[in-house]
């Protein structure tokens, strides 16, 4: 790669195109990372990087399903193409070491958000309150170390 070739990736592009976004929107360096809100239990997460011409637009409008946990990247330099929300700064970022407008930063920025993002728990009401439950053994005031009936074990006793 020419230095010519990366001034240009990191000149910054103007804003082409915005629509309105619901979800929350984290400025991570010189990036962003979406994560539009779902009103479905999530069914599919999609995890969409446009292109260098396009945004992430394309994204929002193919998968449009309320059960698809949508996560875009806006890369280095790029407007965000959202509308109505207000970028925040997350508190697990860090600094990006490597040249802005490069594969390697935006690698970087993606990383960052799928390491710390809140992730949704995927299982059984059964198994969401037994977890619950060992977190929070003490308060409940049983042993941690608690064992579930199975459904061979489930006798009823009078």
């Amino acid at each position: 790669m020419k230095a010519s070739d990366v001034r240009k990736l990191i000149k910054p592009i103007e804003n082409a195109y915005s629509e309105m976004f619901s979800g929350r929107v984290y400025r991570v360096g010189k990036g962003a990372v979406s994560v539009r809100n779902h009103s479905g239990k999530a069914q599919a997460t999609v995890v969409g990087v446009h292109g260098f011409l396009e945004n992430h637009c394309y994204f929002t409008q193919a998968y449009e399903a309320p059960t698809t946990e949508l996560v875009l990247l806006t890369c280095s330099n790029y407007h965000i193409p959202v509308n109505g929300v207000t970028p925040e700064t997350p508190h697990w970022e860090v600094p990006i070491k490597h040249l802005e407008g490069t594969i390697e930063y935006d690698a970087c920025i993606l990383n960052q958000a799928l390491a710390n993002l809140d992730r949704a728990f995927i299982g059984t009401i059964h198994s969401f309150c037994a977890k619950l439950l060992r977190e929070r053994s003490v308060e409940a005031r049983i042993d941690p170390g608690f064992q579930e009936v199975q459904e061979e074990d489930n006798v009823i006793y009078a």
